[in-house]
């Protein structure tokens, strides 16, 4: 019985082999608008090529993170007699919407679709909070700045994005420009740290979460940050002649975070006691649109004041603004 078991088996064996083997599956055919390979060019003594996949007409192209690339340069072959119709153009890492349209020698046309996929390092993506739970890191518009510490692992800030996350989640981008390190490489002990970072003008007053990304992943601080306004100031300029009816702009101080809120009126005055009330036409975060009165009185003033609706009025004195008919 035992042997009449084997030699059923192997029966068995044997036609499922058989059956497998004239199973076949007909690759899809090159068409003349097919693109032929897919390489990354700007890199030392090495390409890296990316996967061309013929079915769902992609190229996906991984990126090891220690390349610090925050842009790839492309060699693109296509078949005999076909052509890229797009200008063969530096392309940014984090660009997801990138295609490439091949046409063919029998006008046929094929569009391949970009992806690209940095490797991060073997370790989680985390940031080191710089709030707690009882007390909130403070910044203001404008000039604040702050640091955001993390493994980012490079020193290349163009491949980072970081944002202000505020409470209806929408994310404001932060201007990054440098990435310093510290510790010891060889004992995994480097920390990284996105420094300088400028506070947006146009932001708001209020709680912000602190969002990173780097590799494709991204990271955000547990505990919020304040923004908070700084009392309004505007800096100071040279002199100047402005005729009746005409505007000159101020400039909020800006580089001590001290941005423009609440903005309700301008005054000028001679000797410091007459206040002569100008026209604030506009203003944003860090200009004032000042419209001069078409008859108020010709003259040089050195002495300015500006109202706001929650905040202490200021008065500076300053260089020479001269009033001309006009």
């Amino acid at each position: 019985m035992k042997i009449h078991i084997k030699l059923l088996s192997g029966a068995l064996l044997a036609l499922m082999t058989i059956a497998s083997c004239t199973k076949t599956e007909d690759l899809p055919a090159r068409t003349q608008s097919s693109m032929l390979s897919f390489a990354v060019t700007n890199l030392p003594d090495t390409l890296i090529y990316g996967v061309v996949d013929q079915t769902d007409h992609t190229i996906t192209v991984y990126l090891p993170f220690y390349y610090n690339l925050n842009i790839i340069d492309p060699q693109i072959k296509v078949s005999e007699g076909a052509s890229v119709l797009e200008e063969l153009l530096p392309v940014n890492v984090n660009d997801s919407t990138q295609q490439y349209t091949v046409k063919g020698k029998d006008s046929s046309v094929t569009v391949y679709k970009l992806k690209i996929y940095v490797q991060p390092p073997g370790v989680p993506f985390v940031l080191t909070e710089i709030s707690t739970a009882d007390s909130y890191y403070e910044t203001w518009p404008g000039y604040g700045q702050f640091s955001i510490t993390g493994s980012f692992y490079t020193l290349n800030a163009k491949i980072a994005d970081a944002w202000l996350v505020d409470k209806s989640g929408a994310e404001h981008p932060l201007t990054l420009t440098a990435i310093s390190s510290s510790g010891d490489a060889s004992t995994g002990t480097v920390q990284y740290w996105l420094s300088g970072i400028p506070v947006p003008s146009t932001l708001d007053s209020g709680l912000y979460h602190v969002k990173a990304a780097i590799y494709g992943r991204t990271a955000t601080m547990q505990y919020p940050i304040r923004v908070a306004y700084r009392q309004p100031d505007f800096g100071y300029f040279t002199t100047r002649e402005v005729k009746q009816g005409d505007k000159f702009t101020l400039v909020a101080h800006v580089s001590s975070g001290k941005v423009f809120t609440g903005v309700k009126s301008f005054a000028m005055s001679a000797d410091g006691v007459n206040w002569l009330p100008l026209i604030v036409e506009s203003y944003n975060r860090e200009e004032a649109v000042i419209k001069v009165p078409e008859d108020f009185p010709t003259g040089a003033y050195q002495r300015y004041r500006m109202e706001f609706d929650t905040w202490d009025p200021i008065v500076r004195s300053g260089s020479f603004t001269t009033i001309t008919a006009k």
